[in-house]
């Protein structure tokens, strides 16, 4: 059995993480849909059995992306206040 983990890095949360002026020069790559695309290509070339995914923002489109290539999920919200991020576990449906 192959498990992957993967901190998707929520989107509200690059500019707490990452340094302004790189904020700046990179918007395009840091945008969600620029990421989403390529984390998605990422995730299912690794063609984990299993992919525990952290500051995952709940986003029907990458979800439904995921099933495409076979995998279920699981969503948990952050606890302890008004969090729009959590955990995501992804599952291969034939496993």
């Amino acid at each position: 059995m192959r498990v992957t983990s993967y901190n998707i890095l929520a989107d509200h949360l690059l500019e707490h993480t990452t340094p302004k002026d790189s904020l700046n020069k990179n918007e395009e790559f840091l945008s969600w849909d620029h990421r989403k695309s390529r984390i998605i290509t990422e995730l299912t070339t690794l063609n984990s059995d299993v992919i525990c995914c952290q500051e995952f923002v709940k986003d029907e489109k990458f979800i439904e992306e995921m099933g495409k290539y076979g995998y279920n999920v699981a969503f948990k919200p952050r606890t302890g206040g008004n969090h729009s991020e959590g955990c995501a576990i992804f599952w291969k449906y034939d496993k």
